[in-house]
């Protein structure tokens, strides 16, 4: 039988902390998911989107879950896919090839490497891992590099020495 704690206590451990957030997010889509007073109609009529911190202070979460901005534009845009690394890193993929309904034949599409250097939980160092790339849309880290989705590839990107620089093609 598995225990939630709502206060859980303080964890030095990157894969806890990154653990806690996903809890948290899973407990706020049951929670929107629930069958709350909350209504889920559009909050923003304006049809403009709001300014990053501005939108994390309208989410709403139970008692004893918080929400922090760990990136925003315009050190990210685009994303389309993401995953974590082994240290705690976020991976992004940037996806600019794609134009709504079809793909367009710009290689702009870029992974990039957010950290969180201080133990925050704001990401403060982004290294733009590879750009000029095209049609990527998923990447999974790990076997010293990166497997990408790049329609109608499946190709990895090798970093054996784990520098954040390709070694290759």
């Amino acid at each position: 039988m598995a225990v939630l704690r709502r206060f859980p206590p303080p964890v030095r451990s990157t894969w806890a902390r990154r653990g806690r957030r996903i809890l948290a997010l899973l407990a706020i889509s049951t929670a929107l998911g629930a069958g709350n007073d909350t209504p889920l109609g559009d909050t923003q009529p304006s049809g403009q989107p709001l300014p990053p911190k501005e939108a994390v202070g309208r989410i709403r979460v139970p008692a004893g879950f918080t929400v922090t901005l760990a990136a925003a534009e315009p050190d990210v845009r685009q994303p389309i896919a993401i995953a974590h690394d082994d240290r705690g890193r976020l991976w992004v993929a940037e996806c600019y090839s794609y134009a709504g309904s079809t793909f367009v034949d710009d290689a702009r599409d870029r992974i990039l490497i957010f950290e969180d250097t201080d133990g925050d939980g704001v990401y403060d160092r982004r290294t733009v891992f590879q750009d000029g790339l095209n049609r990527l849309t998923g990447l999974v880290v790990g076997l010293g590099g990166v497997w990408i989705c790049a329609a109608p590839h499946l190709s990895f990107i090798p970093d054996r020495n784990g520098d954040d620089r390709p070694d290759g093609p």
